[in-house]
């Protein structure tokens, strides 16, 4: 009798571990089925952005990391994937992450898609800051497309804080409390180009110098804030030299650079055309701009 209830016993025992096991073993395949559902989903609305230098940059799934660096209770998941979505805007895509009121002092992961080298640097304020304002470099090191700061729906009081982890994952942590219902955050790559910049460029003579004349467009000046305005600077100034630094008119790159930024940063959009001279010496930028970024 008493190896008879032994064996009884160790039968319930022997049931309960494997109705155990095989709850968390349903739940763990649960988990990963809703992952992967929304993998098929998402990759069915997924859409490209094809710069003019022909590179492709694709937006990957958000996900959120949880708190505190919490690692997931089952090994082998990645990190939460949130509900978002793309569309194509103005030489552009656009993607929209939901954010619960859980979210908010969490860090969000944008894994960008790319397929030659391409990789992402964000714009730095003098403190070392990031807003998530970026641009996109090839493998060259030319910058060929920018990211705007997210935007957030509705949240005045919010800051966000931007990294890049591995050249193509953007990191945000959106720094607020006041978060009380499902919100949007926007993050947009732009496509960019000469023209995205300039109605026209033309080596002229004027006071005796040879001048790279460049008539600029609104939107070379007209950035929403001062990480918006680094990208497009660098980014514009990428675009110039590609266009004429293979004339013969063109020397003194350092220089040429220095008046270009001088321009940006002081006359901006009160001036039309700017005008770069190659003879002018190659002066430090301060003293550049000390010169009215006409350094003699």
């Amino acid at each position: 009798m008493k190896k008879l209830k032994l064996l009884s016993t160790g039968i319930v025992l022997a049931t309960t571990i494997i109705g155990f096991n095989g709850s968390a073993l349903a739940q763990q395949t649960d988990i990963q089925s809703d992952l992967q559902l929304k993998s098929a989903n998402y990759n069915k609305t997924e859409t490209k952005l094809t710069t003019k230098k022909g590179n492709i940059i694709e937006f990957g799934m958000p996900r959120l990391q949880p708190k505190n660096n919490l690692k997931s209770q089952y090994s082998g998941l990645n990190p939460k994937t949130l509900d978002s979505k793309i569309k194509k805007v103005d030489d552009g895509i656009e993607q929209t992450i939901i954010i619960e009121p859980s979210s908010s002092n969490s860090t969000i992961e944008i894994p960008f898609e790319f397929q030659n080298g391409e990789y992402i640097k964000l714009a730095e304020d003098k403190h070392g800051n990031k807003s998530g304002a970026g641009n996109i470099f090839n493998k060259e090191n030319e910058s060929i497309a920018l990211l705007s700061t997210p935007l957030v729906d509705g949240e005045k009081n919010g800051k966000i804080a931007a990294d890049i982890k591995n050249g193509n994952i953007l990191e945000l942590s959106l720094e607020s409390e006041q978060i009380s219902q499902p919100t949007t955050m926007t993050v947009t790559a732009t496509a960019t180009s000469y023209s995205t910049y300039f109605n026209s460029g033309s080596w002229i003579t004027r006071d005796g110098m040879v001048s790279l004349s460049m008539n600029h467009k609104p939107y070379l000046t007209g950035a929403a804030g001062d990480f918006e305005s680094i990208t497009r600077k660098l980014d514009s100034w990428d675009k110039l030299y590609a266009k004429h630094s293979g004339s013969s008119k063109w020397k003194n790159t350092g220089g040429m650079k220095d008046q270009y930024n001088c321009h940006f940063d002081t006359i901006g959009s009160y001036k039309n055309p700017w005008n770069l001279e190659p003879s002018r010496p190659d002066v430090s930028y301060a003293a550049t701009i000390a010169a009215a970024c006409n350094p003699k």
